[in-house]
């Protein structure tokens, strides 16, 4: 039996996290009750015939989509896999004319959103990064704290496991492997000189709250004419592995889109 009528994953450039609905058929409420018309409708036994909401932000929903493999055309994961792990922040019930037509409407959203909007955040740009470790912080005039604004987001998303596992491109200054911090800095602009920013998180302030509180402020290098960038959640390159943020300027899009002819973006 098909369980579910319509799919709508939205992916919008402007907005990192991927959101949309599913409409599932339940049957004499087969999704959450369970009844001998419910059980005779799936064809599920009684103990696998129900599924009952948290409502907590922890039901989760995952879906993988990709193209079928199609002669000896090679369909990377990068580009061509959908795949999104998201919890359940609202549903909608949709009646039919008769029980047996019922159905529900879930709306989901990316998981590390959800975590996003739940985590409270404590992160100071006088204590990170570059500035980690220093001392004599109180004697040093806010200037003297703070960071170029790429820098700024990177160490946030750094700030705590279950954001970093999602920025393995956010450059490493101590890192001594020269070519791989050359291939980060074209996926993660670390901002300009000229372009610093203090910060540290006020009062009861969430992790989302400090976040898009640093992309008002974000501006490229001085190289990429100190450009607003756009902050993306890439797809994975394989399925099931993390997915990481680039921060990249407007240029950079458009110079992947191409011109007289196609380039990666549009491709």
């Amino acid at each position: 039996m098909e369980a579910w009528e319509d799919l709508l994953i939205e992916e919008d450039i402007f907005d990192w996290k991927m959101k949309g609905s599913v409409v599932i058929k339940t049957p004499y409420e087969s999704f959450e009750l369970e009844s001998d018309e419910s059980n005779a409708a799936t064809g599920l036994s009684k103990e696998k015939s129900v599924y009952k909401f948290r409502n907590d932000g922890r039901d989760t929903i995952f879906i993988s989509i990709k193209p079928k493999q199609s002669g000896d055309i090679e369909l990377k994961d990068s580009v061509w896999r959908l795949e999104l792990e998201a919890v359940i922040y609202d549903t909608e019930d949709l009646s039919g004319t008769r029980i047996s037509d019922k159905a529900k409407k879930l709306f989901f959203w990316d998981k590390t959103y959800q975590f996003m909007i739940e985590c409270n955040s404590d992160f100071s740009t006088a204590t990170s990064g570059v500035n980690k470790g220093k001392k004599g912080l109180d004697q040093m005039s806010n200037s003297e704290k703070s960071m170029k604004t790429g820098e700024c987001l990177g160490e946030l998303l750094k700030s705590r496991p279950e954001f970093e596992k999602h920025a393995k491109n956010v450059p490493d200054p101590n890192n001594t492997d020269k070519e791989a911090e050359k291939r980060k800095k074209q996926l993660w602009d670390v901002g300009s000189e000229k372009v610093k920013l203090f910060y540290s998180s006020p009062v009861y302030s969430k992790y989302i709250d400090d976040l898009e509180y640093l992309l008002n402020y974000c501006v490229s290098s001085e190289e990429e004419g100190h450009q607003p960038c756009i902050f993306k959640l890439e797809r994975a390159e394989k399925t099931m592995k993390p997915k990481q943020f680039t921060l990249k300027s407007i240029r950079k899009y458009f110079e992947k889109a191409g011109k007289k002819d196609a380039k990666d973006y549009q491709i």
